[in-house]
């Protein structure tokens, strides 16, 4: 989320304000590498042809995705005597 409001305010290429004013955990680099992807990501065709989801699928105002509970099972409690 950080990436997307650094790259709000200071748009593509200046990985290095991102790096400093946002993302501060991160070299000017590894920023460049994420927003590479993240922007192939954003103009890949259609999201069927993805494995899976992904956190970098996010947008500025998209709702957070919440986890389905498919696959898992319901938890019960075990009572000792």
């Amino acid at each position: 989320m950080l990436f997307l409001m650094g790259l709000n305010k200071y748009r593509k290429g200046d990985w290095r304000s991102i790096s400093r004013y946002y993302v501060i955990s991160k070299t000017p680099t590894q920023v460049a590498s994420h927003a590479q992807k993240y922007f192939n990501r954003q103009t890949s065709s259609t999201l069927a042809g993805r494995h899976r989801p992904s956190i970098h699928d996010i947008q500025i105002g998209s709702p957070i995705p919440t986890p389905s509970p498919k696959g898992l099972l319901p938890m019960t409690l075990i009572h000792h005597s």
